[in-house]
């Protein structure tokens, strides 16, 4: 090496992966004289090395430096092209490569988001009554997590402990109604009032039932007999 700053890059395990329209490869970078090598740096060699064109098909990540300097070890990826890259990597790795815009959103927000969405079991401690309704339990939930529309929180599946004094079951906070009419299965639709029960008798259920079975052995041959 004529120049004391520069690094050498050596690629290993090499793999042509056709599903993901890319090679793979560990890459282990030589810097005796230097901290670091940019990942700028080590893309622009592996176009050298591999003859690629585009440098943003080209992604490199997880580099570790190894104990005492002068050598670091990470991961190579060249995709076939661009859209493959974009097709295929994390959004994380195409923010930071440029190809995709990263949304800023504060922590608070996404946090709030991600407790509206996921299932919350919910303890509801009712020493002097029997039971609370889930109406009650909805509307002390919408206070709770700012939920300006009550039919956006199913609350279900409550069941008192033994003794009384005590009862746990779950709830869920969509985004907007129409994603609970989306996901709640239909009687849990009907309960809150988003869906309309169809109304039929027993007797008519069942004879409709008993139509659309299929006839078979003996009593399919004797109704395609004649008469």
């Amino acid at each position: 090496m004529s120049d004391s700053k520069s690094c050498t890059i050596r690629t290993r395990k090499c793999i042509v992966n056709k599903l993901l329209a890319r090679k793979q490869f560990i890459i282990d970078v030589l810097h005796p004289d230097r901290a670091v090598v940019s990942r700028a740096e080590i893309s622009e060699k592996l176009s050298k090395m591999f003859k690629v064109s585009d440098l943003q098909s080209i992604v490199v990540f997880g580099f570790r430096t190894h104990f005492g300097g002068g050598r670091s070890t990470g991961f190579g990826l060249i995709y076939d092209s661009v859209d493959d890259a974009k097709k295929f990597e994390p959004k994380y790795r195409l923010v930071r490569a440029g190809l995709a815009t990263k949304v800023d959103t504060s922590r608070k927000s996404r946090k709030e988001k991600k407790n509206k969405m996921k299932k919350q079991i919910i303890d509801v401690l009712h020493p002097d009554r029997a039971v609370v309704s889930r109406a009650e339990i909805s509307e002390k939930l919408s206070k709770m997590f700012k939920v300006s529309d009550l039919q956006s929180i199913v609350v279900f599946g409550f069941r008192t402990h033994f003794g009384g004094g005590r009862s746990t079951g779950f709830g869920l906070i969509y985004d907007s109604v129409d994603d609970a009419k989306k996901f709640e299965p239909k009687y849990r639709l009907v309960r809150a009032g988003l869906a309309t029960k169809v109304d039929t008798s027993r007797k008519s259920r069942k004879e409709k039932k008993n139509k659309m079975k299929k006839q078979r052995g003996l009593g399919k041959r004797k109704k395609a007999a004649p008469a």
